[in-house]
């Protein structure tokens, strides 16, 4: 194997070993772009304040945070299904006390 094929393979390791480390921000970015989407759904908009004017509590009502919140989850367990995951029930761990 060549000096400079040797170079590039190390290189392909260390982007791939990058990208997994950026993975985790690409969630990110998926819930702030779908948040628009979310808010929408539960029946607001998205627009520019007013110059000078504050941040203002928008007051959701519990029925509408439970609904943006099953609205998340789906959105969350979609990313996960498509990047792999799995249910598992051998993973789950039984209480150990029947105290917890």
């Amino acid at each position: 194997m060549s000096i400079a094929h040797t170079w590039h393979n190390q290189q392909i390791q260390l982007y791939t070993q990058e990208l997994d480390h950026y993975k985790n921000y690409n969630s990110n970015r998926q819930q702030v772009a779908c948040s628009v989407e979310i808010l929408c759904q539960a029946g607001f908009r998205i627009e520019p304040a007013p110059a000078g004017e504050d941040f203002s509590d928008p007051g959701f009502t519990p029925e509408e945070i439970e609904f943006m919140a099953e609205m998340e989850y789906g959105r969350w367990n979609e990313e996960r299904l498509r990047s792999g995951w799995y249910y598992d029930p051998k993973k789950i761990r039984q209480p150990e006390s029947a105290h917890i």
